[in-house]
């Protein structure tokens, strides 16, 4: 015997349908899909659905977003430098033809 309960629910049809398409991808059953995105929603912790406890919620992460969004651009703009110092570490292609060598 499992311990799984069950319990009958009422959905919007387009909900329905996009619940149905995400178990078709992600190769499970509608109520594996079901459960898997429910148990998400819990984990995340924090997060609210109701607008008034979600305010600060929703603050601290759009900082968080933007933090990270920061740092994320740093890093792209240092790995832009290290592609540029090491650029000539990198063998060169090979052309059937040379190419001509412009002079500055």
């Amino acid at each position: 015997m499992t311990d799984d309960a069950q319990m009958k629910i009422r959905l919007p049809r387009e909900l329905k349908e996009r619940i149905e398409a995400s178990a078709v991808a992600a190769n499970r059953s509608w109520n594996g899909e079901i459960v898997s995105r429910l148990e998400w929603s819990f984990a995340v912790g924090g997060l609210s659905l109701h607008r008034t406890e979600a305010s600060d919620n929703d603050q601290s992460l759009r900082e968080e977003i933007a933090d990270l969004k920061s740092q994320l651009q740093s890093i792209q703009r240092k790995v832009g430098e290290l592609n540029v110092r090491t650029e000539h570490l990198l063998p060169k292609p090979k052309t059937r033809y040379p190419l001509p060598t412009v002079k500055k």
